[in-house]
């Protein structure tokens, strides 16, 4: 029996194409901004301050994003990414004779506002209930697969030729990415944005905020803190790009399996199977010092942190859906930006010993052995 109707089919095809459309283009160059920025000459507490003000500018634009998107519609706000999009790649490839550290995380922070939350409102949207885990392992799976190569083929053209034409690459193949969207007849654009009745979702359910604090606490330390701790350690551009692309792999080969889990069995069950997984590798990080051990602790994370997110987001989504609350992927951006802002904090104080936040991001998941 299918899970979707052809509609629903067609659009979350849409959704699918876009995501990794965008994500092939950002495969080459995301992991490597941080890495720029050292390599350019700026400190560990630059770099941890142009995070600090680019989620806090995303926090601002999320809500602005859905107040664009009430007013003209999903896909016209999807569009208003790309001058803030350009103008972050601009100034990327003309740093050092233009732009500076806060320019650039405000125009990060609205071009990533002004896409991914008209984008989760899509899928959220057009995606049921039933099959909704094999749905966002799917939205998961594609732009791991197009991109799976991206991070180690970035670490070597930013060898060769630069890290600049990283980011050049990056423009070029976005343009692309709304394509599927705005082909598709079938994505229904009209949305109504309601603070409160978004506010509300995680006011009647306070373990969740806290919740989706603690999963973005983590996120951020494996997505931003231990790439740049591998560079400083290793000392090896490459060596980046390796373990974005191991992250993939990690991530890719259990993603599918995962999700067909969690439409089976209970989200929390295999939530809590992940959480003492997680506590381990970040703890055995704390010791890590050879590069061929970083390289197995990041394939183990990207297998684990599947295990938790998709699982995690189907137990957010479905409950969403059940209360048909759109408002809530706009607010959802509160909690997300409060936690990744507390260990973003954290990576400033402790620029200089960052592996002392390994232990925090690793026992930060031990909240959800009681959710």
């Amino acid at each position: 029996m299918d899970i979707f109707n052809r509609k629903e089919k067609k659009g979350l095809w849409a959704i699918y194409m876009t995501h990794a459309i965008d994500a092939l283009a950002f495969s080459i160059s995301s992991i490597f901004v941080p890495i720029f920025l050292l390599s350019s000459g700026e400190t560990v507490r630059t770099v941890a301050l142009y995070f600090i003000i680019h989620n806090i500018v995303l926090l601002f634009s999320a809500i602005l994003s859905g107040m664009v998107s009430s007013k003209f519609g999903l896909k016209k706000c999807m569009m208003l990414r790309y001058p803030f999009l350009f103008a972050y790649l601009f100034m990327l490839t003309s740093w050092g004779s233009f732009g500076n550290i806060i320019w650039l995380a405000v125009f990060s922070g609205l071009a990533a506002g002004f896409f991914w939350i008209p984008l989760n409102i899509f899928f959220g949207r057009h995606a049921g209930i039933k099959g909704l885990g094999s749905a966002i392992a799917k939205l998961s799976v594609m732009p791991q697969l197009v991109g799976l190569g991206g991070p180690l083929l970035g670490g070597v053209l930013a060898v060769i030729f630069g890290f600049k034409s990283l980011f050049i690459i990056t423009f070029v193949i976005s343009i692309f990415s709304l394509l599927p969207l705005f082909l598709s007849p079938n994505l229904k654009d009209y949305f109504k944005f309601d603070p409160k009745k978004g506010l509300l979702f995680f006011l009647r359910s306070p373990k969740l905020l806290i919740a989706d604090m603690v999963d973005n606490i983590g996120g951020e330390a494996e997505g931003i803190i231990w790439p740049i701790f591998v560079f400083l350690t290793v000392q090896s551009t490459i060596s980046v790009g390796i373990v974005g692309t191991f992250i993939a792999i990690g991530s890719l080969l259990f993603t599918v399996l995962i999700g067909k889990a969690t439409d089976k069995k209970s989200e929390r069950s295999l939530i809590r199977l992940a959480v003492p997984l997680l506590i381990l590798i970040w703890g055995i990080r704390v010791f890590i010092q050879v590069e061929g051990v970083m390289y197995l602790t990041t394939i183990a994370a990207g297998f684990v942190l599947t295990l938790f997110t998709v699982p995690y987001t189907r137990l957010l989504f479905a409950k969403a859906k059940r209360e048909r609350n759109e408002s809530f992927y706009v607010m959802k951006e509160v909690p997300t930006v409060l936690g990744r802002l507390v260990i973003l904090a954290l990576f400033f104080i402790f620029a200089d010993n960052i592996a002392w936040l390994f232990p925090f991001a690793g026992l930060s998941y031990l909240y959800f052995l009681f959710l």
